[in-house]
């Protein structure tokens, strides 16, 4: 009963990506959100030329992914907003460096994890508590308690549980991309996304009396 408890769990989480868009509440926009974002080649060794109107392209394709991971990982919105511009910028800067051995997208992500750690260690010294996300609704109206409740608990997690939680269920990432992003051996991610999903089911899963 609790394994199944816990799948019904993770198909919850897995919910959470239709709401994690930035500013996007209209169901058709959040449609569009069903689109590949790896940008085709042209538009990718354009970008790496800089020409501007392709780098323009490809932040676009980029920037709900950006903003969901971002989102994520920092609960304070304002601070999400300033990891999304530096991760832009990061990602422009090295463009000309990028070898094309891994998906942008998943180069991309690992610009925006790297910069919501720097962020996240510069807000834990300040002593800053954060207050809970607040992601927005898309295609259905969802229960804000519940969503609360979902965000709450992503907050309290361990930072490392947290990363690799967002980045399996929230990003649909695989094992082996996420233990390339996080720095770790693939046991280490399963055994780490265990861990993260069995505190959030003690936290958000009402145990019957």
């Amino acid at each position: 009963m609790r394994d199944l408890r816990l799948l019904n769990f993770r198909g919850r989480l897995n919910r959470q990506r239709r709401y994690c868009t930035h500013g996007c509440t209209d169901a058709s926009q959040t449609a569009g959100n069903s689109v590949s974002d790896e940008p085709d080649r042209m538009t990718l060794e354009r970008a790496r030329c800089r020409d501007r109107a392709a780098q323009a392209a490809l932040l676009r394709l980029l920037q709900d992914r950006l903003w969901r991971i971002c989102r994520a990982l920092l609960a304070d919105k304002a601070l999400a907003e300033d990891a999304v511009q530096e991760t832009a910028l990061r990602l422009l800067v090295g463009l000309p460096g990028f070898d094309g051995r891994s998906r942008t997208t998943t180069w991309a992500t690992g610009i925006a994890l790297n910069v919501c750690r720097e962020l996240a260690r510069r807000e834990s010294r300040a002593r800053q508590p954060p207050p809970p996300h607040a992601f927005s609704a898309s295609d259905r109206p969802a229960d804000p308690a519940e969503l609360t409740r979902m965000h709450a608990a992503l907050a309290a997690l361990p930072p490392r549980q947290r990363e690799a939680v967002v980045l399996r269920y929230l990003e649909g990432l695989d094992v082996n991309e996420t233990a390339e992003l996080m720095g770790c051996a693939p046991g280490t991610v399963k055994a780490t996304v265990h861990a993260g999903l069995a505190k959030l089911r003690a936290m958000l899963v009402e145990e019957p009396g």
